[in-house]
């Protein structure tokens, strides 16, 4: 931009855009920050990239517009501001205040008019201009000195730049014109009605022909018939009164100088303070030059409140640890400097490491890797190995000494995301040893987020410092690169500064695992088991892709059929994926008790054709449908992740969910069904290596109900378990008050859905719709259940008075979470809260058992010199493959390795079974060795 520019900035724009944008956060009180956050994070994102010297903030004034006044309906369809946005829109004025930047608002015009008008005037005065906003209405601003920034509807990070060739590449005619486009296709967020039977094709070659509106209805006549024709004619002055809706104002008497704008010192002191506040931590560090200094450096955060009375304590904070300004980075080209790098890494007490890998990384295509030594953070070494500017050939001797570093377990190291390492550097033949320090699982274990910071925002959430991650230096859209395609000095920069800076991140997060007391979750369980993971993962598991193909034969045989009867009822056929289509259907067509009303319409999610049911078989046939689809597309996917080797090679996430259980993702084999026909069915077409070899599956038996006897140490449970007995007909038998042989299917069943669900805890709400009960009679089951189980309602008390005299959970093994929304203002944010105090520490202690399992299974297994391996986990159960005459004694092993993993009140039984693919698989003897258990 020009030495003089003027940044304008739609206030209610990007405020909305957050709330749409931006996944829900609360602060340690329970506060909820994101709309604030995500608005601030736009801000700087444009102060900081785009530099301007002058800066205005126009909100919408409060009360009616001269567009309401012109036609009634004007935005009439639009709901209430969320309670989110009424909350936080006041702190981001605050914000914008705090920054220095001017307000304006005028009343009767909206901030769309009050920015028109201000970017005229600083154009005359020889401003260039550049709009911030989430609103596309701007684009007809945009000029030789007037460009639009864009939110992107995909997130906030994204801020597109439309310019004069953007807009004429998006719309195929001058900006002025947009406001004519909006004409006649109309605008449903402001409820401007256009031309019926106009739409985005129509309108833009009417434009492109005619050019603007009046030209357009002047030409009427002379277009061939046709409903477009007919439409323009009768619908002439509702489009004419929709372009005065959709054209910005911009010659209002707006009492505000541009040139009172200019950006200057404001006072960081101030900011700090309402970052602290708000725990905008990560922030401090992206606040632009300027602040007076008067206040904390960037980076410094909020310390530890002491909790009010009503208040649980918050988490620690993560001490903020110094780093340096910047870090030399050395390209290492030859064997002497090669040599004189290892010597000084071997000195270190612990090296850094970073690889730059092409994803995924367990193909093995290092393009370079970083190390530094962690007692000088201002020192790194860069060997580049893949880059294209090196035509192929890299010096061997050059790689030989670092690489022997990587290799010598003796060398300690740290690195974020070991896994990872691990991956990258086996298909080379490359084992990576010496890891004792895994930064993305320190951080798993004490964030205080619902997920995992990524690597750059943790450092500057931690260290204070701003550091650009490899995917920022890959960059985005059409100008993507590959990792090979990097230059070596720019991708030396940047890894050997990661790889630098892991010193003082593993110093805070070292110091924050302490405090918490779960050094052994890291070093004992988790750090293992990301090996395990890793081989799990380059192992896959095989595939059969014709038992595939007869699957997705089938699917599309019964969609179309399910179409049929549902197209039947309808009485015509229609687009059972359109929404309006189907509610059409439902509720003017077939006269449907119409489901509760969204933004777009009348529902028609899973939860309204639920209601539906009884009514009409269309709406379970729509259900099925709708679950069909999903298995269909999943299918059709499944093989794409077998492509090379016939194996499918899912990865394990270990860092993802709060509980602390493991998940998997591309493919995500978790999501098979497991008590359906076509879950049984996809089962089916996973196979073992070879002929001679066997599918092998270890599942703990209701591993979460035996954690829950053992915390409660419940009489009638613990009991039921060790005398091996059915524990849903002892639960039903208890709480009916009759004998253990007079139990029915039905009563078993509800004590079922009972026993699950009150580890989640189940509301009368929830086991009515679950079990098809009145809410009076689900209550009434739950009220008898405590009274039968008081040990259990005395346990969820517990948790629950813990969780709110602390701020925390854990489970058996100190595993933590924070649920600072125990005391949310809104009711249903602090029920789910509620539920997850409940749940945690049984399910987290079940999934912290299986982790132990995984590590005893995998030792014994390579103790043992069995050929048979670890393929999958997926919930409580264990998947393996193993040659025919290993099946016996690798069922005694499973047993005692995962039986035995920890000693609970009651026996932890494994359930063990093979078979020719993943469906069929039929019990394993217990002969040989009866386990530990």
């Amino acid at each position: 931009m020009g030495p003089r520019n003027l940044l304008l900035i739609d206030g209610h724009a990007l405020v909305f855009r957050a709330f749409f944008g931006m996944p829900v956060m609360t602060t340690t009180k329970g506060e909820q920050t994101h709309v604030a956050y995500g608005f601030t994070a736009m801000l700087l994102k444009a102060l900081n990239e785009r530099h301007p010297t002058h800066a205005v903030a126009a909100f919408d004034p409060p009360g009616p517009t001269f567009r309401h006044q012109e036609m009634e309906g004007y935005k009439a369809q639009r709901p209430p501001a969320p309670d989110e946005v009424r909350t936080q829109l006041p702190w981001c004025r605050e914000i914008v205040g705090a920054l220095g930047i001017p307000v304006v608002e005028l009343p009767g015009y909206e901030a769309d008019d009050v920015i028109g008008t201000l970017a005229r005037r600083a154009v005359e005065q020889g401003f260039e201009v550049l709009i911030l906003t989430g609103d596309l209405d701007a684009l007809q601003l945009v000029d030789e000195h007037v460009t639009v920034l864009a939110a992107s509807r995909t997130g906030i990070t994204d801020l597109i730049t439309y310019d004069l060739a953007a807009v004429r590449a998006r719309y195929g005619f001058e900006p002025p014109l947009v406001a004519d486009y909006k004409a006649l296709q109309g605008d449903a967020s402001d409820n401007i009605p256009g031309v019926p039977g106009i739409g985005d094709k129509t309108a833009k070659a009417l434009i492109q022909e005619h050019g603007e509106l009046d030209a357009i209805l002047a030409a009427v006549p002379d277009m061939k018939e046709g409903r477009a024709r007919r439409n323009l004619d009768e619908f002439a002055e509702q489009a004419r009164l929709s372009k005065r809706m959709a054209t910005i104002v911009r010659d209002l008497d707006v009492p505000f100088e541009v040139e009172g704008a200019r950006l200057g010192g404001y006072d960081r002191e101030t900011v700090r303070q309402l970052f602290e506040r708000w725990e905008f931590r990560s922030l401090m560090a992206r606040l632009p030059a300027g602040g007076d200094g008067a206040g904390a450096p960037a980076g410094s955060g909020p310390g530890v409140v002491a909790p009010g009375p009503h208040a649980p304590p918050e988490q620690p904070a993560l001490p903020l640890v110094a780093a340096p300004s910047g870090t030399e980075v050395m390209v290492v080209r030859d064997a002497a400097q090669a040599q004189a790098a290892a010597a000084r890494l071997r000195a270190a007490p612990r090296v850094g490491v970073r690889s730059l890998v092409a994803e995924p990384a367990r193909e093995g295509r290092v393009v370079g890797i970083a190390f530094a030594p962690l007692d000088d953070a201002e020192r790194a070494w860069y060997l580049p190995l893949g880059h294209d500017e090196l035509g192929g050939s890299v010096d061997g001797g050059a790689a030989a000494p670092l690489l022997e570093v990587l290799v010598d377990a003796a060398v300690p190291k740290a690195a974020y995301d070991v896994k990872r390492e691990l991956l990258a550097w086996w298909p080379r033949g490359i084992e990576a040893r010496g890891f004792d320090r895994d930064l993305l699982l320190l951080s798993y274990l004490t964030t205080t987020r619902e997920r995992v910071a990524e690597l750059g925002l943790l450092l500057t959430d931690t260290c204070g410092v701003a550091a650009d991650t490899e995917r920022a230096l890959l960059g985005s859209g059409r100008s993507l690169r590959t990792a090979a395609q990097l230059g070596v000095d720019e991708a030396a920069a940047c890894v050997g500064r990661l790889a630098a800076l892991f010193g003082p991140l593993l110093e805070a997060l070292d110091g924050a695992l302490t405090l918490a007391s779960m050094r052994s979750l890291h070093d004992d369980m988790e750090l293992p088991l990301a090996g395990i993971l890793a081989r799990m993962e380059v192992t896959g598991i095989g595939l059969d892709p014709q038992a595939l193909h007869d699957v997705g034969r089938d699917l599309a045989q019964r969609i179309a059929a399910v179409e049929d009867e549902v197209h039947g009822i309808a009485g015509h056929p229609f687009n059972l994926g359109s929404v309006p289509q189907l509610a059409h259907v439902l509720y003017d067509e077939l006269g449907l008790a119409a489901g509760r009303r969204i933004k777009t319409g009348r529902s028609t999610d899973a939860d309204s054709l639920e209601a539906l049911r009884e009514e009409n078989p269309i709406a379970e046939l729509i259900l099925e449908w709708r679950n069909l689809r999903i298995v269909e597309d999943w299918v059709g996917k499944l093989p794409t992740y077998a492509a090379g080797d016939g194996r499918v090679h899912t990865s394990f996430n270990q860092a993802v969910a709060t509980t602390g259980r493991l998940s998997s993702a591309d493919p995500n084999l978790q999501n098979i069904p497991l008590r359906t026909e076509w879950g049984h069915r996809i089962r089916r077409a996973f196979v073992p290596e070879a002929r001679g070899w066997l599918l092998v599956s270890a599942d703990y038996s209701q591993i979460e109900l035996r954690v829950l006897a053992h915390v409660t140490n419940d009489a009638t449970l613990t009991e039921a378990f060790r005398q091996r007995e059915d524990i849903h007909a002892t639960t039903a038998a208890r709480v009916y008050g009759v004998d253990l042989d007079v139990v029915t299917p039905e009563m078993r069943r509800l004590a079922k859905v009972v026993n699950f669900g009150i580890l989640y805890g189940l509301s009368e709400y929830g086991l009515a719709r679950d079990t098809g009960m009145t809410r009076e009679a689900a209550r009434a089951y739950i009220d008898t259940y405590f009274r039968t189980f008081s040990t259990i309602g005395a346990y969820q008390d517990q948790i629950l008075n813990f969780a709110r005299s602390t701020g925390y959970v854990e489970t058996l093994f100190g595993r933590r979470r924070y649920l600072p929304n125990l005391l949310a203002a809104q009711r249903n944010i602090r029920q789910g809260a509620e539920r997850q105090a409940i749940n945690m520490p049984i399910q987290g202690t079940a999934a912290d058992i299986m982790k132990l399992a995984m590590i005893r299974a995998d030792r014994q297994l390579r103790e043992a010199g069995m050929q048979a391996r670890i393929l999958l986990q997926v919930h409580d159960e264990l998947v393996l493959e193993a040659p025919d005459e290993e099946v016996a004694p690798l069922g005694a092993l499973l047993r005692d390795a995962m039986g035995g993993a920890v000693e609970l009140v009651v026996p932890l039984e494994v359930e063990v079974k093979a078979g020719q693919n993943w469906a069929t698989l039929a019990p394993v003897p217990e002969a040989v060795g009866a386990g530990s258990g």
